[in-house]
């Protein structure tokens, strides 16, 4: 599921040059697969207990979900913005 919106946009988007001087564009992940992807390896450090590939799958999209809703209520103050330049 893709679902990109304002609250769940590409994590890593990207662009490669093409070899013919032009640009590739690549989306990359979106921020929800991110954050289930980390709480996957939380979940993997310290033992599944025997549940199924299908639970920890569940509980780290569960996971990335409660992120994504706290950081919508939660953002942050435009003080903190992070501005990322390309190098040249």
């Amino acid at each position: 599921m893709s679902n990109i919106t304002k609250l769940n946009p590409w994590a890593f988007p990207h662009c490669v040059e093409d070899g013919a001087g032009g640009f590739e564009q690549f989306a990359g992940m979106t921020l929800r697969d991110y954050f289930a992807g980390q709480a996957l390896a939380g979940e993997l450090a310290y033992g599944v207990g025997g549940r199924s590939p299908k639970w920890v799958a569940g509980k780290s999209y569960a996971i990335a979900d409660a992120m994504l809703a706290h950081r919508a209520t939660n953002p942050l103050p435009e003080t903190q913005t992070v501005s990322i330049e390309q190098n040249p």
